[in-house]
């Protein structure tokens, strides 16, 4: 099964609650998806896709610091 972003985006809607978290929290619950999904079998692409999205909230998360450090 393909993901799409809005896939993806409804995902981390259901998982966040539809709150808003720290990148740290965000990343400690993404772990614990990576490791169930090990756990459960699933398959290199899926557990590649979490690494993945990890790698992106770093990315935003560092974009968003950039800004606020702007004077």
């Amino acid at each position: 099964m393909l993901l799409t972003s809005a896939d993806n985006y409804g995902i981390m809607i259901n998982i966040t609650k539809g709150k808003k978290m720290k990148t740290k929290e965000l990343k400690s619950l993404l772990w614990e998806v990576w490791h169930k999904a090990k756990e459960a079998g699933a398959s290199r692409a899926a557990t590649n896709a979490i690494i993945d999205a990890m790698v992106v909230i770093d990315k935003e998360a560092k974009k968003s610091e950039k800004v606020s450090e702007t004077p």
